[in-house]
């Protein structure tokens, strides 16, 4: 009887092994499956989250050098570093402040060498593969240029042009070395550079970021759809 018993279970019992197998099995292909998934989101999301970072290290050194002008009562400029046959070309941005060179010249008129721009810290790189696109005609692309001597060390070699400047009165007012309507706007992309600038392709203009200040009142406003809105061709 017992034997019997036991014939009866095997078979059931094998099916049951068998069933277990298949669930496993099936449960292993969808993890797969996930996972495929999952490196193609991330791989695709790559350039939308460096241009992403980058957009946000600019807005919060845009802010630091209005808080700067408004708390110092100088004027302060944000750099973004603009030498094709360097290193830091397109990714490396620094504050800094136009001060008086000494206390005799701090009640002096604007008389050339009375005025010095020093860093405010130590300057940042954007994310990697990150890179401010200066698009023509879209762009903020102004040169930084200012009487007086400047203390960036080597910074200034080669002359204005080298950077691209916006400085904010001591009021946080965005402005330009001459007047303009027009708010500027800084747009954030991947891309390779080149002694011609900064090379983006079709795909990676899709995923680039933008925002622009407003000359008013110095706020930050993101730009939705930066290619639809800006007409980046």
């Amino acid at each position: 009887l017992v034997r019997l018993m036991n014939a009866s279970r095997s078979p059931a019992r094998r099916h049951a092994a068998a069933f277990a197998l298949v669930e496993m099995m099936v449960v292993v292909a969808i993890v797969a499956i996930m996972l495929g998934v999952a490196g193609a989101f991330f791989k695709k999301g790559d350039g939308s989250s460096a241009t992403r970072a980058a957009s946000r290290e600019l807005q919060t050194l845009v802010e630091s050098a209005r808080m700067r002008a408004m708390s110092s009562g100088n004027q302060t400029a944000l750099l973004i570093h603009n030498k094709p046959d360097d290193d830091r070309y397109l990714h490396f941005v620094m504050v800094v402040e136009r001060r008086a060179q000494n206390a005799e010249s701090a009640s002096s008129k604007d008389d050339a060498g009375t005025w010095e721009w020093v860093p405010v810290g130590n300057g940042s790189t954007l994310a990697q593969g990150a890179f401010y696109w200066p698009k023509e005609g879209v762009s903020y692309t102004e040169p930084f240029s200012a009487e007086g001597q400047f203390n960036l060390g080597t910074a200034f070699t080669g002359g204005k042009g080298d950077w691209i400047g916006l400085v904010c009165t001591p009021q946080g007012i965005p402005v330009g070395r001459s007047i303009r309507e027009e708010n500027p706007v800084f747009i954030l992309a991947r891309g390779e550079v080149s002694s011609s600038g900064l090379d983006v392709s079709p795909n990676d203009k899709y995923r680039c970021e933008a925002f622009m200040i407003q000359r008013s009142n110095g706020r930050i406003v993101p730009v939705e759809s930066p290619v639809n809105q800006l007409q980046l061709d």
